[in-house]
């Protein structure tokens, strides 16, 4: 992976010596730190997407579920009705 000479220039413009990149707060130091945790934070970020998605395709099941379940719970509404043969009746389920 090539990195563009700008970011290299920016990176090294307070640059005097070797301890300067070396030292225990030098550059490499801090670059390091800088890029694993954009790493870090960038699958992170991806992971909570998912997440986020399975949380909604779960909330839309509960949400059928439930709806499913209340049907259920309700007694049939049978109406009866007289006819030229007699009584007849319909089931009506809401």
């Amino acid at each position: 992976m090539a990195i563009k000479q700008e970011i290299i220039d920016e990176l090294l413009k307070d640059y005097k010596n070797p301890e300067d990149l070396l030292d225990d707060d030098g550059l490499f130091k801090a670059l390091k730190k800088a890029l694993v945790e954009r790493a870090l934070n960038a699958e992170l970020t991806d992971h909570l997407s998912k997440q986020s998605v399975e949380l909604r395709r779960l909330k839309a099941e509960l949400v059928r579920v439930t709806e499913e379940r209340d049907i259920l719970k309700k007694p049939p509404q049978i109406h009866w009705a007289r006819t030229s043969q007699g009584m007849s009746s319909e089931v009506r389920l809401h």
